[in-house]
């Protein structure tokens, strides 16, 4: 697996740009990123762990009514 980062002058995040070889397929993947957004990745995940709390304690909640 190959990674490899491309800058844009007026970007600060980098775009990730992956390329992998499957059998005698090569897939090429562009990863990137919006500057504008507010939350970074550990917020992100954090919201999701939460929610995913709050899911399973309603559900076990109600389990026991």
């Amino acid at each position: 697996m190959t990674k490899k980062k491309n800058i844009k002058p007026e970007s600060k995040n980098p775009n990730v740009n992956i390329k992998r070889k499957i059998g005698a397929t090569t897939y090429m993947v562009t990863a990137h990123f919006n500057d504008k957004h507010k939350n970074d990745i550990a917020t992100k995940i954090k919201k999701q762990f939460l929610k995913s709390m709050q899911k399973t304690t309603i559900s076990h909640l109600t389990s026991f009514m």
